[in-house]
């Protein structure tokens, strides 16, 4: 059941994420409150969890807008396993930490979703073309963890959502 609720989210957000934000920001400034998620879900839930929602959203991401499977999966996973990593290190009920987190792992998706498309699809994109919105996308992720964190914080502290007694 809690499988079916995070997809069903997740296809949500990418219904906002492709018919709502081309009407209020440029393409290359939006922000992604997907990989909010997949950060949030990762703190809470540890790395190997983490790792696998943001593979099952990245995969979701994929088919709906993605050029090819499997680039926003990999990256998506590999962003959510280093932010399960480190939320040991993190107080996680107060939201200075994963505030400071989403703002680097938003610049590490970037970079490795910039380093993807350059050496699998052989698109001479430049650095300044994904640098220059960088700023604003992740100002961006960092406003909807303001909304995203608070939810996902407070689900997994009932835990009736995330049960514990699953194991990965």
């Amino acid at each position: 059941m809690v499988v079916v609720l995070f997809f069903l989210f997740c296809a949500g957000i990418l219904v906002l994420q492709g018919s709502l934000f081309p009407l209020l920001w440029p393409p290359f400034y939006q922000p992604d409150p997907l990989l909010v998620l997949v950060i949030s879900l990762s703190i809470i839930l540890g790395e190997r969890r983490g790792s696998l929602l943001g593979l099952g959203a990245g995969l979701l991401q994929d088919i709906l807008f993605g050029p090819a499977l499997g680039l926003f999966a990999l990256s998506k996973a590999a962003v959510a396993y280093l932010a399960g990593f480190s939320s040991r290190e993190i107080y996680k009920d107060q939201i200075v930490g994963p505030l400071i987190l989403t703002f680097i792992l938003t610049v590490i998706h970037e970079f490795i979703l910039f380093f993807l498309i350059n050496m699998f699809f052989y698109v001479s994109a430049t650095w300044e073309a994904f640098s220059s919105p960088l700023l604003l996308k992740t100002l961006g992720n960092v406003a909807f963890l303001f909304i995203i964190y608070p939810l996902v914080y407070n689900a997994g502290r009932k835990g009736t959502v995330f049960p514990r007694d699953i194991r990965l």
